[in-house]
């Protein structure tokens, strides 16, 4: 059994020693992802490493560290619920990027990493088109 096994099943075990998971629905942890999601981008949102006292960038970064710890949370609770495994799913997409993504394609642009319209990563960005 893989590490990352023994942990999902250890964050299963939790929630199920707290009677959690009659509460753990697809619709439910998603939008406790989100919201997880949400707080670790209000800790980045408006300082700039550049104008924060080093108290303040550890500060920052910690409160980043626990915030990113409780998405990762979720997203191992959600995997457990639609019976996904996470890893291999990660895995799988990292593959299908390296595919089509291959050294020296994207000429180390930030537009190659965007969302297109179908809002996967390992697509292409889309030229915005305005509307007339």
């Amino acid at each position: 059994m893989s590490q990352f096994t023994e942990f999902s099943d250890s964050v299963r075990q939790f929630a199920e020693e707290r009677n959690w998971t009659r509460f753990h629905d697809t619709r439910g942890l998603t939008l406790a992802l989100v919201n997880e999601v949400g707080e670790l981008a209000e800790v980045v949102m408006w300082a700039d490493d550049d104008w924060l006292s080093p108290a303040e960038r550890e500060e920052r970064h910690s409160r980043a560290i626990e915030e990113l710890s409780d998405v990762f949370l979720y997203c191992v609770h959600l995997a457990n619920h639609l019976g996904f495994d996470l890893l291999e799913g990660g895995k799988v997409k990292l593959d299908a990027a390296r595919l089509k993504y291959t050294i020296g394609s994207t000429g180390g642009t930030r537009s190659r990493l965007g969302r297109s319209a179908g809002g996967d990563m390992t697509e292409p960005t889309q030229p915005h088109k305005e509307r007339a």
